[in-house]
């Protein structure tokens, strides 16, 4: 993924003191509301998935839409992974925003969205892992009403998390394995239990 001008190392962040380190942008909350917990980065100023990649640990970061019908989920999400940074259980956590839905096809520009190399990420992960992710990454095909012109549009879940070892995808929740759905709060439960986040894949 290209660096420039939007560099993750540029963005604003808040450390917790004397634990894992939690990537964040310090620009949404109020001050009685930030405190500790990490608010949502924007996609377009940074990139956690490159960032966030650990030789050495686990890194977890929960990309969640910023519609304020969600932002009650989001914090008690975001303060759940908090708690894991704090005691050690993971490495290093982060909160990002991401939109409803990109657009995937025709491309166009020579520059791709990172929502959609991210996208091609979890893909990858999910068809090497057996893992099913179709239901909460709804690609649709369109047209426009006005030109006619068709596109194929990502539809992204309201909230995800990724798990990243070594700069690779070692889970992604919501997902199906088999017959069992992986919930965000199956995830963390799992997480909280010293497992990864789809704790039968060990790969």
């Amino acid at each position: 993924m290209s660096r420039g001008a939007h560099d993750p190392a540029n963005v604003p962040r808040t450390v917790v003191q004397g634990s894992p380190e939690v990537a964040v942008e310090d620009n949404e909350a109020s001050t009685e509301e930030k405190g500790d917990r990490p608010e949502a980065a924007s996609f377009d100023t940074c990139s956690p998935f490159d960032e966030l990649g650990s030789d050495t640990g686990t890194a977890v970061t929960l990309y969640a839409r910023s519609e304020g019908q969600f932002l009650r989920r989001r914090r008690q999400l975001s303060d759940a992974l908090m708690g894991l940074a704090r005691s050690g259980t993971i490495e290093k956590a982060a909160v990002q925003a991401w939109p409803a839905a990109v657009t995937l096809e025709p491309t166009g520009d020579s520059a791709t969205h990172p929502v959609i190399e991210l996208y091609r990420s979890i893909r990858t992960w999910a068809n090497r892992a057996a893992v099913d992710i179709d239901r909460p990454f709804c690609v649709e095909e369109m047209a426009c009403p006005v030109t006619e012109e068709r596109y194929t549009r990502l539809r992204l879940p309201v909230f995800c998390l990724v798990m990243v070892e070594g700069n690779g995808i070692r889970g992604v929740a919501p997902c199906r394995q088999g017959e069992t759905v992986v919930t965000i709060g199956d995830a963390i439960r799992r997480l909280e239990n010293g497992r990864s986040i789809l704790a039968e894949i060990d790969r």
